[in-house]
Order: C-alpha cells, then structure tokens, then sequence
C-alpha cells in the first residue's frame, strides 16, 4: 500500500520542470472550463450589507446554523469572468444550512439508528497545525473573506457529500441479492474507517492545489497563488473531488475495515502514474457530478485563472472537433489517455488526463440508465454510485472472498498473498474495474425486476466499447477460485459482435 501518496489537483502552467522532477506525488493540472449552465437552483442573497443584520453575520442564523456558498462563485454568479476579488458575500446561500450544535467543527457518523456510530468522524480546521475554531453560541455565519467562512463551507459540503454516500451505502444492505457488504458491516464501522477522523483543512498551506492523503486520512484545500482572496474552499466541487478520493479509500477497504485480523489495506493508485490512479480521478470527479449532476468540475478553483476545471461528457463544448457523444466520438482508451481538451496538442501523461475517460463512461452510464429505466437522473446517480461502490468493495478485497458467501481465493489469489496480488500481479486497472462494473450493472440494473428497465446487458457492453473498456470476454460472476472458478457454463460472455474498439 503506498499509504503516503496524495492526491492532487494542481495549476500545470505555475509548476516549473525542476519541481515537477521533484514532486513526483504531486499532480498536474487538467483540463478547461466549459459554458454555463442555463439555470441553477441558488439565487444572489438579498441581505442588507454592512454591520447588524447581515446574511453574513451570526445574529442571522439560528444556533447550530450557517450560510455557505451552496456551489461554486462561477455557477452562483453565472459569470464566468467573476473577479477574483470579488466579494462573496453577495452569493451566499438565503436558506441557512444546518452546520452542527457543538462549539466546533466535528461530526458524528451514523449510518444506521441502534448501531455503533463514529464520533467525531469528520473535523475541520484552517491547517494542520492550527486548533479548531470555537463557537460558544454555534451560529456558523461567517463573512466569505475570513478563515471561519472556509471551514464552515468546507465543514458543510463535507457533510452534503457523506450523507448522500450514507443514503447508498444503506441500500446496498438492503440488496436483494448477495453484495458484497460484510455481516458485521455497521458492528465494525466499515461504512467509514472504524473510529478514524477524517479531517478537513479549509485553508491549508498548499499553493494552487487540494489534496487527500490517505496516510493522515485528511483533505486538504490549498490557496491561489495570486489572489489572495481566493480559496479552494470556495469550490464545492473540489471539496467533493476530495472527498470522493476519501470515499474511494473506504469502499476500496470496506472488507479490510470489517475483519480486524487484516492489518493492511488497499488503494488504487501504485505510483505518479498508473492505470489505478486515472481511475481513482475519474471516480473523484464523478464524485462532484454525483451530488450536482453537472457535466464540469472546478470552475472557479481551477478554471477561472488556470484554464484547468474538467469536463465530464463529450457534449461540454471545450472538446476538440471529432469528439461527441456518438459511439464512434466517446473519449476512449487508449487514445485518449493522454489528451488535455484545454491544451490537445501537448499531451501529457498524467491521471487526471487518462481518469477522464472513466469519468466520461459514468456520466454516460447514468444518462443510459436514466433513459432506459425511465427515471430521475438523481435517481440513476444514486444506482451508478451503487455499482462503483459493489466493484471498489469487492476488488480491494483483501479476505480475498469478495463477498460473505464465496470461498476464500474467489478474488485477489488468497488471504496471505492478496495485498502483494493487487499491488504487483494484478493491480486494479482499466479492465478488471470496466469488468466488476459490467458485472455489477447487470446484478443492480439489468437483472432488477423492480426497476422495470429496458436496458439490457448489450446496451451496456456497446456503451462500454465505446470507450475501449469492453477489455474481458466474460463477467467472471465464478470468480477466480483454483477449483470454482472460470467455468464456463456459468459466467456470462460477452458477445463478441458488440467488441468493436
């Protein structure tokens, strides 16, 4: 496990070759910002401005409540040239948000009434080596240009992010078929991390950037370079960036968590650049698109100074002429792992670029589904986010069972060998997820009589060779048991036909 490894989001123009060399976790920035939604759900505050009264003042809210930035400036403002001096406070939300009733910044994670909870799951400050705020009347109304605000935004949209992750992680133990959740699931805390603190540092020392470390299991939300009243914290999309890195972690550790004689745990990445970590960015940023459902991340944090925020469907216009939502158009693999929209004739080997294409099939996935099941798109967010949350649990798997009711070996070799299995032998890559996630489809989606949908495995095999990841010739439902897996009258084959790419 390479525990000490951060996850980054980062300005590429501000970074010179010899610190590049350098900071070999550190990653680079991706690609431009697209146009601007039609319409959004948040208006400009009306709130009188100055001393007393305001929206951004304490005696505004009630005990326990706050204002936030309920997105980012850019989309609030519907102004994509936004100074960066300009004032927030104009943009904060009139509907005060719930923050917490305690004097600081902590939560308590719950998943399930009557089962052991995690206090203090979640607890925000300014960095790492400052002490929490306190607030003895827990009014959290803040003006958005002190280090208070931050926190609150950040504490806030951290908390958004959990309880919608929460809402998934319950239906998975309500599945009507076998999933990969572990029997002492709530008992163990492996909805989380056991008792770890998850902690959130809104304005931490780190320039033109944010990151998660999963060894100090900690998000980080940096500060531009040239303005210094801009903050990563102002961008909830970043915020969910981060925090979908953190949720990848857990789910990919989910069996680890529950079983405490494993020691060890999994992760995604191996190195600066490898297939595992483009996935852990795709995911991350379908993280953002799974709580907005907006097709572009980062548009004021990345992409109102650095051309850098990032699009999630082939339809946002910053794409290059060729590329669009036809099967022949789709941001696929290879040829598209190193293809940065903003800058397309410098390619660049780099995660975020190569995740891209991960982030684009999801977005897509949930569009087909959405269509084909005839519901909401919140709805199909939820339902993807479910299948990504089954194929991360079962392929980090280090009991090497998958599921409480294989036999040990069914994944990742065995018990003793699993963690060298997943790190050097058959790290998680772009085919063996696109494979988990076919498998997962088909259980979740496809073979559900209660969703009453007309998608169809060969919908989803010509979606996924669309973006070169129909890599397998099977679904591997018997796994790879050295006397119960591969047979072949059990795992369901993909139809050649449907293999173009």
């Amino acid at each position: 496990m390479n525990s000490g490894r951060e996850n980054n989001i980062n300005k590429k123009s501000f970074l010179s070759i010899n610190v590049w060399i350098n900071l070999v976790f550190l990653s680079l920035a991706l690609s431009a910002a697209s146009c601007l939604p039609e319409n959004t759900s948040e208006t400009k505050s009306s709130g009188a401005r100055g001393s007393g009264g305001t929206l951004s003042s304490p005696a505004s809210v009630n005990p326990g409540f706050g204002r936030i930035l309920s997105d980012n400036p850019i989309i609030l403002s519907r102004n994509a040239n936004l100074s960066p001096e300009a004032n927030l406070d104009s943009w904060l939300s009139n509907t005060p948000e719930f923050i917490v009733l305690d004097q600081h910044l902590n939560k308590r994670c719950e998943l399930s009434p009557g089962f052991p909870a995690v206090n203090n799951c979640v607890r925000v400050k300014k960095d790492e080596n400052f002490s929490q705020i306190t607030n003895s009347s827990a009014r959290w109304a803040y003006s958005t240009r002190t280090d208070e605000f931050h926190e609150v935004n950040t504490f806030a949209h951290m908390q958004r992010i959990i309880q919608r992750y929460f809402s998934v992680f319950k239906e998975r133990l309500e599945s009507p078929y076998s999933t990969t959740v572990p029997g002492n699931y709530l008992d163990s805390k492996a909805f989380w991390l056991s008792d770890r603190t998850l902690w959130g540092y809104a304005n931490c020392n780190l320039i033109d950037n944010a990151s998660f470390s999963p060894s100090k299991f900690s998000i980080c939300m940096g500060k531009d370079s040239e303005f210094s009243n801009m903050r990563w914290a102002q961008d909830s999309t970043i915020i969910y960036h981060e925090m979908g890195h953190a949720f990848n972690y857990i789910l990919t550790n989910t069996r680890n968590t529950a079983d405490p004689a494993i020691l060890e745990r999994s992760a995604l990445r191996t190195f600066f650049y490898d297939e595992g970590g483009s996935i852990d960015e795709g995911l991350s940023d379908y993280a953002s698109y799974f709580m907005n459902g907006r097709t572009k991340i980062g548009e004021w944090a990345m992409g109102r100074l650095n051309q850098a925020a990032r699009p999630m469907s082939e339809a946002e216009s910053i794409h290059i002429p060729g590329v669009n939502t036809t099967s022949s158009g789709r941001l696929s693999y290879p040829t598209y792992v190193t293809y940065d929209p903003n800058f397309p004739s410098d390619p660049l080997e780099d995660v975020h670029f190569a995740g891209q294409i991960i982030s684009h099939y999801l977005v897509a996935l949930t569009e087909d589904i959405q269509y084909h099941c005839h519901i909401s798109n919140s709805r199909a967010r939820d339902l993807v986010m479910f299948a990504i949350s089954e194929s991360l649990t079962k392929l980090g798997d280090l009991t090497a069972k998958g599921s409480d009711s294989n036999p040990e070996g069914h994944i990742n070799h065995s018990r003793a060998h699993a963690r060298e299995w997943i790190r050097i032998n058959n790290p998680i890559n772009f085919r063996s997820f696109s494979q988990s996630m076919a498998r997962k489809v088909k259980n979740i989606i496809v073979d559900n009589n209660q969703l009453n949908c007309d998608y169809t495995t060969d919908d989803h095999e010509r979606l996924l060779d669309s973006y070169g990841l129909l890599l397998f010739r099977t679904y591997n439902e018997s796994g790879n048991h050295k006397d119960y897996g591969h047979m072949a009258d059990f795992d369901t084959r993909v139809l050649s036909s449907n293999r173009i790419k």
